[in-house]
């Protein structure tokens, strides 16, 4: 099974990422902080981490970065409501790293992950 860990500290948002993510046959861990992502990906294999910009301690690109010291195979998708421009990623310096603006558009999410892997995405409507 495809697996995402997700970092949204929005309790709303976390959940609805959980559940549309799991009806399109992932298998999701969601955490509200940063603090936990290093040792939950030194728990297994993760085909992306999907990680809120803006957090209270460890933001997200603070957490990117760290992530992709340890585990630069892993796909990150950093989100976030502020626009970011191309440059501005770029210079990141962090291969495997790509930017959704919010509110996240699901199509674009699931067809970025299908591309990452290489698999097709189940779309499910939110009925089912």
């Amino acid at each position: 099974m495809r697996r995402v860990l997700i970092v949204e500290d929005e309790d709303h948002e976390r959940f609805t990422l959980t559940r549309l993510l799991e009806r399109s046959g992932f298998d999701v861990t969601a955490l509200p902080r940063g603090d936990e992502v290093l040792r939950k990906m030194d728990g297994g294999l993760w085909e992306a981490l999907l990680v809120d910009v803006m957090m209270p301690g460890t933001d997200g690109i603070s957490l990117a970065r760290q992530v992709a010291e340890h585990h630069p195979e892993v796909p990150i998708i950093l989100t976030s409501a502020f626009h970011f421009f191309p440059g501005q990623i770029g210079r990141l310096d962090i291969q495997n790293l790509y930017f959704l603006d919010k509110p996240l558009d699901i199509d674009k999410l699931l067809g970025l992950l299908e591309r990452l892997h290489g698999t097709s995405v189940a779309k499910r409507s939110p009925a089912d």
